[in-house]
């Protein structure tokens, strides 16, 4: 709720800083939210992502895991729906079932580029550009 609320200011101040309301987002979400959300960097802008697809790569990789109290695929369903709750994610189609409300999601293309940013600041990932040579440097610690 006071997401939103201060959302709702930021958009209504100037629609220009858009870019840091989506940081101000990013920056909202729990801990554990964020690493998870960056590993959308590797999908293409706009591409549609199908929820299943993203829970087993999600899983696979180890960026969820079961708990004491669900199982694995009820952890990711959680995740995946929170992210589109708070407009991290943009819903494609719709899919009846009890836990996952949308059966694809793409991101958008502005929220991408903050997702490469953040990730390149935190050594999640790094970018190598089409004819380059040269091997990235890491960030010192």
């Amino acid at each position: 709720m006071k997401l939103h609320e201060h959302l709702g200011a930021e958009l209504e101040s100037d629609l220009r800083n858009i870019t840091r309301v989506i940081v101000s987002s990013y920056d909202g979400l729990p801990y554990h939210l964020k690493s998870i959300f960056l590993y959308l960097s590797i999908f293409p802008e706009n591409h549609e992502i199908r929820c299943t697809r993203l829970l087993r790569r999600w899983m696979a990789e180890g960026y969820i895991a079961k708990n004491r109290d669900m199982h694995v695929e009820e952890v990711g369903e959680r995740i995946y729906n929170e992210l589109i709750n708070r407009s991290m994610i943009q819903p494609c189609k719709k899919k009846i079932n009890p836990y996952v409300s949308v059966a694809r999601c793409r991101v958008h293309s502005m929220v991408l580029q903050i997702i490469l940013s953040k990730s390149m600041e935190e050594n999640q990932l790094f970018l190598v550009k089409k004819h380059c040579n040269e091997i990235p440097e890491s960030k010192p610690d």
